[in-house]
């Protein structure tokens, strides 16, 4: 094989590479304290601590780019790297709003995600939902910068429920992963004080999101 080969072959493989969709992920800490006081408080938002993680292909020079996430997202900061498969990662620190289903400032909310409580009688229920608008400005940057596009169907999105309450907690969970274990069905978990459950959204509940721009994963059952 000549080095001109070569050279094609390579070239060829990091296009193809730079075609492909923007991927990424988000870890959220979901603490039950602040899922109660924002549930009985229509109009009070609290901001969840989350992770992400931005695939930046090789990019050298990280500048621009997180200056851009600091516009993007909420509160970014601790601004790190991680190598992949073939590819690295831009990391940072965020913060995620929840929002009570009553507020009416979601609706205009600018921030790319954010976690949604509804009140009910006897349990509250917690949805995720995505900003189109948001989520296009990121689209638009990545595919003039990147040759890329993002597809939030090529990201991952994890929650870590955390009972910093005093009392034990149940929730009901549905079509998530729970520890690495997928439900097929409604399953209830308990949560003694200063208990974490770690939950993944599944495919099924990304896509739904990203299609109707919100989906339901659990209920905090009162």
């Amino acid at each position: 094989m000549t080095k001109r080969t070569l050279r094609y072959i390579i070239s060829t493989f990091v296009l193809l590479l730079l075609i492909i969709s923007c991927g990424g992920s988000l870890i959220t800490t979901l603490r039950v304290g602040d899922i109660l006081a924002v549930a009985d408080y229509s109009d009070l938002v609290i901001y969840a601590n989350a992770k992400i993680e931005i695939e930046t292909f090789g990019l050298e020079d990280e500048t621009d780019l997180k200056k851009k996430v600091t516009e993007w997202f909420r509160g970014a900061e601790n601004f790190g790297s991680r190598s992949g498969d073939l590819t690295t990662f831009l990391t940072a620190d965020i913060e995620i709003p929840i929002y009570n289903y009553y507020n009416n400032y979601y609706y205009k909310s600018t921030d790319p995600f954010s976690i949604l409580l509804y009140n009910a009688q006897d349990r509250i229920y917690l949805s995720f939902l995505f900003s189109e608008s948001k989520f296009k400005e990121i689209d638009d940057y990545v595919q003039e910068n990147f040759f890329s596009s993002l597809s939030l169907k090529d990201w991952n999105f994890s929650i870590t429920l955390y009972n910093d309450t005093k009392e034990k907690q149940t929730v009901a969970l549905n079509y998530v992963y729970v520890n690495d274990e997928p439900l097929l069905f409604e399953e209830s978990y308990s949560l003694n004080p200063r208990e974490t459950l770690d939950i993944r959204i599944s495919d099924l509940l990304r896509d739904f999101a990203v299609t109707e721009g919100f989906s339901t994963f659990g209920e905090l059952i009162k």
